[in-house]
């Protein structure tokens, strides 16, 4: 589904938050981010990954599915805004939903899916500077 990419030095001591309910989806985003080099810490809701993102040191990227059951990427970012200490964490959002979705963040942060993992890996360097 996703294509495998080398790992790169400068990527291992980066955190990715991966926050998608679809655990197909899940395992295919942590799977392609950890052969990059990334350390992925995965979540199936956006309640307990606010509760990680407050609790520990702020990851490199957020990357959250954008139709979530229960709390939704737009609850979340709102969350996150809310807290100095998570206001500057960078959130892409991943979607499967058409060009209209309403995103909370700039079109340049939306993933669509079925997810083009060059692009994902390209998005998260630029955003995280790695």
């Amino acid at each position: 589904m996703l294509q495998q990419q080398q790992p790169d030095d400068s990527t291992a001591s980066q955190t990715i938050l991966v926050i998608d309910d679809d655990p197909d989806v899940r395992r295919s985003v942590a799977d392609l981010l950890a052969d990059a080099g990334y350390q992925v810490v995965c979540f199936s809701g956006c309640s307990a990954a606010l509760t990680h993102l407050c609790q520990n040191p702020s990851p490199a990227v957020v990357l959250v599915d954008l139709l979530m059951p229960g709390m939704n990427a737009w609850e979340l970012i709102g969350q996150m805004r809310r807290r100095d200490s998570l206001a500057k964490v960078p959130v892409i959002t991943m979607t499967g939903a058409g060009p209209q979705w309403g995103a909370p963040v700039p079109a340049s942060m939306v993933v669509r899916k079925p997810i083009d993992g060059a692009r994902l890996l390209g998005l998260i360097r630029a955003t995280a500077g790695a």
